[in-house]
């Protein structure tokens, strides 16, 4: 809060940019890794974004005036649809400000999403 004219008023930080979350799955296990105890290596038990969430995700970023994500989770790469989540986002006007990823999948996959 900041003091103008002896009255409170909220002072408002716009948010830039959102994090989310597309998969848990990886197929590392990294000691150092800062979601370790939410990440899975098993593609039964792993959790992946759907396309249909996606499309309420990015609405929401729209509205709030969001300008950049941040994909991470456990590996992006290993998302089904990583390629064309990053296509969708990009195609609504939405920076990328990265891609989490450990860097072991196919570089062609790599080349794509770039």
């Amino acid at each position: 809060m900041i003091e103008k004219n002896k009255k409170w008023v909220p002072f408002i930080i716009p948010i830039e940019t959102a994090n989310l979350f597309i998969t848990n799955l990886c197929k590392s296990s990294c000691s150092y890794c800062r979601v370790g105890d939410w990440v899975v290596n098993n593609e039964e038990k792993a959790h992946h974004m759907s396309i249909k969430d996606l499309d309420k995700v990015i609405d929401w970023i729209k509205i709030s005036r969001v300008t950049n994500v941040q994909l991470t989770g456990g590996e992006l790469m290993l998302h089904p649809d990583i390629l064309e989540f990053v296509e969708k986002i990009v195609n609504r006007g939405i920076n990328i400000d990265f891609i989490l990823t450990n860097g072991l999948a196919p570089t062609e996959l790599y080349k794509k999403s770039s």
